[in-house]
């Protein structure tokens, strides 16, 4: 097969053999230009012929213009579950949720130990919003295909992992007054405070007009006992009788640690302890070394320093009277200047 210039295809096999020749040649193909007479009619269409192999892929045309809407693939199946994702970023604050009822009351513990005032603490922190699962890993991005036509929702997934616990949130808005609880019950008497530093002492008031005389009274002899110490004095839980070291009396007898009395007739006994130290120990007024029992006085439960105890009692002619700390093994120290003191007052006759 030849193609002369004009692209005009020679099918003539002799003249293939024999290019050289060919204007000499008595047969005329009828396809070169020097062969060829006038253009007759075009004839009629020969069949087709057969495909031929496909051809390289030309370059990419334009794009063309889009076609119809294709039907709605079916549903593929679930994917496989992602990786957990990167934690996502604080979301706002929710609004105020209202408030819950108002729980039983809880059943009364034991009391405690009353501890000292505590600071103020931070308000509770918000509870935990449900859990967010973890985001998963962000895949490469890929070409960006025409916009599908939007899938039906798909199943909900399984709950993620709980995530991380989230940052502390701000400190939410103050909550409503709740209602006044009931009244509890009367806590213990607190220990009794120190002995506030003495006054000073008042001016003088003006004399008061004389009172009417009262009426004449019967024969009486008067008698009084005080009885002081600053001593210290070691007591045991025996007991430990008290040794005066100053005793002044009128119509009565003593001795360092007893007072004996003279004239029978009911006496006003009191007796007052002002210590360096609180304590628990107990004191107590012996009457011919038995105790009077509302002339008896001990803190069980705190400790003093001072305390103050007087009644009335009868005392006839020879009895001793004594005083005595009991307890427990310690050594009182009397503070200065006000120490450890007994008195009696003779008010009446025996009736």
């Amino acid at each position: 097969m030849s193609i002369w210039n004009d692209g005009v295809v020679c099918q003539d096999e002799t003249l293939q053999n024999n290019i050289a020749s060919h204007h000499s040649h008595s047969h005329r193909c009828g396809c070169c230009i020097c062969c060829r007479g006038p253009q007759g009619p075009i004839g009629p269409q020969g069949e087709r012929g057969e495909r031929g192999e496909r051809g390289e892929r030309g370059e990419r045309g334009e794009r063309g213009e889009r076609g119809e809407r294709g039907e709605r693939g079916e549903r593929g199946d679930r994917g496989d579950r992602g990786d957990r994702g990167e934690r996502g970023e604080r979301g706002e604050r929710g609004e105020r949720g209202e408030r819950g009822e108002r729980g039983e009351r809880g059943d009364r513990g034991d009391r405690g130990e009353r501890g000292e005032r505590g600071d103020r603490g931070e308000r509770g922190e918000r509870g935990e919003r449900g859990e967010r699962g973890e985001r998963g890993e962000r895949g490469e991005r890929g070409e960006r295909g025409e916009r599908g036509d939007r899938g039906e929702r798909g199943e909900r997934g399984d709950r993620g992992e709980r995530g991380e616990r989230g940052e502390r949130g701000e400190r939410g808005e103050r909550g409503e007054r709740g209602e006044r609880g009931e009244r509890g019950e009367r806590g213990e008497r607190g220990e009794r405070g120190e002995r506030g530093e003495r006054g000073e002492r008042g001016e003088r008031g003006e004399r008061g007009e004389q009172g009417p005389a009262g009426p004449a009274g019967r024969d009486h002899v008067a008698a009084w006992i005080t009885a002081f110490t600053e001593q210290p004095v070691p007591v045991t839980e025996q007991g430990r009788i008290v040794e005066f070291t100053d005793i002044r009396s009128f119509h009565a007898d003593h001795t360092e640690i007893a007072v004996i009395i003279r004239e029978s007739g009911y006496y006003r006994a009191a007796i007052a302890v002002h210590l360096a130290e609180e304590t628990n120990l107990g004191v107590q007024l012996l009457r011919n070394g038995s105790p009077l029992p509302d002339l008896r006085f001990r803190p069980h439960h705190y400790h003093l320093s001072q305390f103050i105890t007087e009644g009335i009692h009868l005392f006839r002619r020879g009895d001793v009277v004594q005083m005595e700390f009991f307890g427990i093994n310690h050594i009182v120290t009397p503070l200065q200047d006000a120490g450890i003191k007994l008195t009696l007052i003779r008010i009446s006759d025996e009736v």
